[in-house]
């Protein structure tokens, strides 16, 4: 049996981004802040836990729609809205109903694992607390450079934002909503004293947001914590991954000892994501849930089920990347009609091919997948193309 290995933490590092938004008309449902629309164990939840704040609701709409809000009726709008509420209170619900278990389990988090997890984390990026320190304090101080620049000649947004995004990959939500915002020196002077910070300050916001975080993945190791992957699990997975792999070796796919590490990684989240599943989906019907408020009480639907857990095709994509070999250019002619027209192979063996032709003769049809795997198929063996 494969068993699992604990996975080494990505780095959650990022620079300090304040987003604000314009203001738009505020949409929130009519409902007072301190009515109770449900109760999860007898602990009760409160319309304010789960509300949208009027700049909250800017920033959803905004970056949800954009310039298609402007389209959208005031009845389309509280739909979008009251879905994001749904979404907080299952939230809700499920933090109580996690909190619960954490303390029923008795588990917690030492400093020492927080410091450990902090230094792997440093570690990874290639940086001590100092150098963290310092590349927050150039971030801040390129924006604040950025929104004065931007004060005095407008007409250089494009040039300026273009700079800020390159080297501290800010995006054009948050740009927006800071150039809004901080529109006068006043302005841009008060946000320099807010981002002011000292060395001991950013230890201790490190610790702050790394505790949840591990005691997050305990809670999750606790309960998917046995789960493991076979030889046999892995090799069937291989097969639905790569399913042309064992009839056409010749074509351009990676072997199974290639990503037999990647697939490994792959169907251990999956098979844990699917326990995880079932088990928030058990533990949910189990609890004393009552939605006080109609307009909620459909919100399980947006619970994630197991059978629900299949890996993208833009992950398994990105994990293939990561492991094949660089591919030689192809210098192979391509008419101009196929270069655009995705087609599909029907083989006569049932399988299906997707992709665009490269090459055709009378005798075969090259064709390259979205995937970049090229097969050459021999005319006999197709059934139809479309």
């Amino acid at each position: 049996m494969i068993k699992y290995k604990k996975k080494t933490y990505k780095a959650i590092f990022c620079f300090i981004i304040y987003i604000s938004m314009v203001c738009f008309s505020s949409y929130a449902q009519q409902i007072p802040q301190d009515e109770i629309v449900a109760k999860v164990n007898g602990k009760k939840i409160f319309y304010r836990e789960i509300m949208l704040s009027q700049k909250l609701q800017n920033r959803y709409l905004q970056s949800k729609y954009g310039e298609k809000l402007k389209q959208l009726t005031d009845d389309e709008i509280n739909r979008a809205i009251l879905l994001e509420e749904k979404k907080n209170l299952l939230g809700i619900i499920k933090y109580i109903i996690k909190e619960e278990k954490i303390k029923k389990w008795q588990i917690s988090v030492t400093s020492e694992e927080i410091n450990s997890h902090i230094e792997l984390s440093l570690k990874d990026n290639n940086l001590s607390i100092e150098g963290l320190s310092k590349k927050m304090k150039e971030g801040d101080r390129a924006l604040l450079k950025a929104l004065s620049a931007y004060l005095k000649d407008p007409q250089r947004e494009d040039e300026i934002y273009a700079e800020l995004k390159q080297k501290y990959g800010y995006s054009k939500l948050a740009w927006n909503g800071m150039k809004e915002k901080y529109n006068t020196p006043e302005k841009i002077e008060k946000l320099k004293k807010i981002m002011q910070f000292t060395l001991s300050s950013l230890e201790e916001d490190l610790i702050e947001n790394f505790r949840p975080l591990i005691l997050n993945e305990k809670f999750r190791d606790y309960i998917t914590g046995d789960i493991s992957v076979s030889e046999s699990e892995l090799k069937e997975f291989y097969k639905r991954q790569y399913p042309l792999a064992e009839n056409y070796p010749e074509a351009n796919i990676p072997k199974y000892d290639e990503v037999k590490d990647m697939l490994v990684k792959k169907l251990l989240e999956r098979k844990k994501r699917e326990k995880l599943a079932s088990w928030w989906l058990a533990e949910l019907k189990k609890a004393n849930i009552e939605v006080l408020d109609e307009r909620y009480k459909d919100f399980m639907d947006l619970l994630e089920l197991p059978q629900e857990m299949e890996l993208s095709e833009k992950e398994l994509k990105k994990s293939e990347e990561t492991t094949k070999p660089e591919k030689e250019k192809d210098t192979s002619v391509i008419s101009e009609n196929n270069t655009k027209t995705q087609t599909t192979l029907y083989l006569k063996n049932g399988q299906t091919i997707t992709g665009t032709i490269i090459q055709e003769n009378k005798n075969s049809v090259k064709i390259k997948t979205n995937s970049n795997i090229e097969f050459t198929i021999k005319k006999e063996n197709i059934d139809r193309i479309e």
